[in-house]
């Protein structure tokens, strides 16, 4: 196993190795019980002959063999038994390791920075997701359930076959050597192969995400049928790799099963030479002919059939280990603060910031004292958004520094910062679930009282209330099932539970029509109450009562000060607001 792979998984064993050692133990013991068949069974042919020979009667020789009999019965309820125990041990182990390392995973890819999640599909994420969860699964119980017992039997088996006649055993063994050079061929061959063609039905996944996440425009531009054309054409290109690929292991697979008839040919021939010449009994012979099974089934099993899988699963962690190895952008120190409560005096100092090699903010400083609200405004791109997102450390600062209650935000604790930051945007997108628990996302111990007395806050009790199942009602993926209006009616429900000290309002309102816009101020003006409020707008009608407005421009900070004050002097705030006094909205 590659060795950044293995580092990746190692950690998820370490709480189920016990489990996967106790179904190692019960493997032994089916190993054992299974390989003494042939045994026992060829000693009932030998007491068979032998009682032909002396001329027994049936009641005598029926009494010669019933001791082998018994151990084989006995045998088989302990083999049948330990196979039990073994596969319920061995899925326990296996649920136990997958399920932490998928706990890991998820917690790696949620803490990459937003810029890698505003890069990544959603489709190609839950793809690789989907394949390395599954990948370790099958790894697992591929090793449990039949590399492990094939290997021991066939060590076993060895050992015996060697102890009952050396020279039939290694004809037994001759053909092995090609078996293992076209097992080693095959996966030499077709790893990287298959690890292309993953990265198809990664693309083809993540198409789907595509059509899947913007289906209203789908279906606005009547592009059903254009859609399909792309994801079948992709379907088909990546389907006549696989299938390409699955002729190899197909060829592969019947190349082991002709292996084994081999292996019993020669076994029979050079057998009954043995037999005749008496070098053996026919009783040793038909055990020979029962450790075939023993020797190339499982050769052929992991050659034939588990390499495949094990390909498969082996790329499909591949695949998700850059991701896993990817460090956070937004890093926390070792002695974080953590704050219960934040006052919101907010300041920046000097900050520069750029996404990629584009400049976004350009030696911003100013300052917001707790409690006020400070309205930022400019045209699109002129480093607004990116100002708001600073503030609950989406990103760093490349130069300056950002403070809150004199605190740097780099010095605090990620989850203190960001739990004392309400956001609402300009597009909120909801949970497929209950109203209740989206509203109760941002506290989830909160009682049912407390999310009714948020959604009253925020003018959301009565059309709730006029719902189906009222509180219990499912609102759909992304919110499709609530207009715009009560779509953000429910976040800000959501953001009055959450109380934060600081508030940032990024273009709450501007998707909205006038008359939903203006029912929703008070709700606006209710949850901004003794808060330090970042407005974002680009309608200043809804800014003109902020204690302070921030004129952006290209990322720089150009202009500041209060409305009146602004439409008076201002250069840019004086010509925004004339163009949509005359009834230009942007």
């Amino acid at each position: 196993m590659n060795n950044l792979v293995w580092k990746m998984v190692k950690t998820s064993f370490l709480g189920a190795w016990r489990g996967h050692a106790l179904a190692f133990l019960f493997a032994v013991i089916i190993v054992l019980a299974t390989i003494a068949e042939p045994v026992i069974y060829g000693r009932i042919i030998d007491k068979i002959t032998e009682a032909i020979g002396q001329a027994l009667s049936p009641r005598s020789a029926i009494s010669e063999i019933s001791p082998y009999l018994i151990i084989w019965a006995v045998l088989f309820f302990v083999g049948a038994i330990a196979t039990a125990l073994k596969m319920y041990i061995s899925w326990y182990a296996a649920n136990r390791v997958t399920n932490h390392f998928i706990d890991r995973l998820y917690c790696k890819i949620m803490r990459l920075g937003i810029r890698w999640h505003n890069d990544a599909k959603p489709g190609d994420v839950l793809r690789r997701f989907d394949r390395a969860w599954n990948g370790l699964w099958v790894l697992q119980l591929s090793l449990t359930r039949s590399i492990i017992p094939s290997i021991l039997s066939f060590i076993i088996v060895l050992g015996v076959g060697f102890y009952l006649h050396w020279q039939l055993t290694l004809v037994a063994l001759s053909p092995i050597p090609i078996a293992l050079i076209l097992g080693i061929f095959s996966f030499k061959r077709l790893e990287k192969r298959q690890s292309k063609v993953n990265k198809g039905w990664e693309k083809i996944f993540s198409k789907l995400g595509d059509f899947f996440s913007n289906i209203m425009s789908v279906k606005s531009a009547t592009a059903e049928e254009y859609s399909r054309k792309r994801f079948v054409e992709l379907l088909r290109q990546t389907l006549k790799k696989q299938l390409a690929l699955n002729k190899w292991w197909a060829v592969s697979e019947a190349g082991q099963d002709g292996l084994t008839v081999i292996a019993r040919l020669l076994i029979f021939i050079f057998g009954v030479y043995y037999v005749v010449s008496g070098s053996i009994s026919l009783g040793t012979l038909i055990t020979f002919l029962g450790f075939t099974t023993f020797i190339y089934i499982p050769l052929q099993t992991i050659l034939g059939s588990e390499i495949p899988q094990l390909t498969e699963a082996y790329t499909g962690l591949k695949r998700i280990t850059p991701w896993y190895n990817l460090a956070p952008e937004i890093k926390e120190v070792k002695d974080a603060i953590s704050l219960d409560a934040l006052r919101g005096d907010i300041e920046f100092h000097n900050v520069t910031f750029a996404y990629k090699k584009q400049p976004a903010l350009k030696n911003v400083s100013f300052s917001v004292r707790a409690g006020t609200t400070v309205a930022l405004v400019g045209e699109s791109g002129s480093g607004k958004s990116t100002a708001a997102a600073l503030i609950s450390r989406l990103y760093d600062p490349e130069n300056g520094a950002i403070t809150i209650d004199g605190h740097d935000l780099r010095t605090l604790s990620i989850q203190s910062l960001r739990a004392n930051i309400g956001f609402v945007l300009q597009e909120n997108l909801l949970f497929h679930d209950t109203i209740s628990n989206n509203v109760r996302f941002t506290k989830p111990r909160a009682s049912q009282a407390e999310v009714i007395k948020a959604c009253k806050r925020a003018q959301a009790h009565n059309f709730i209330m006029n719902l189906s199942k009222k509180y219990n009602s499912i609102v759909g993926e992304r919110g499709i099932k609530l207009s715009g209006g009560e779509k953000q009616r429910v976040i800000i429900a959501r953001t009055l539970l959450k109380d934060p000290p600081i508030l940032v309002l990024d273009e709450a309102t501007s998707a909205l029509d006038s008359k939903t816009e203006y029912e929703l101020r008070n709700a606006l003006t209710e949850i901004m109450k003794n808060r330090t409020t970042v407005v974002i707008a680009h309608r200043l009608s809804t800014i003109m009562a902020a204690d302070q407005i921030l004129v952006f421009d290209n990322g720089r900070l150009v202009e500041r000060g209060t409305h009146k004050k602004l439409s008076r002097v201002s250069k840019i705030y004086k010509q925004l607001w004339n163009l949509q006094v005359c009834g230009y909205i942007e």
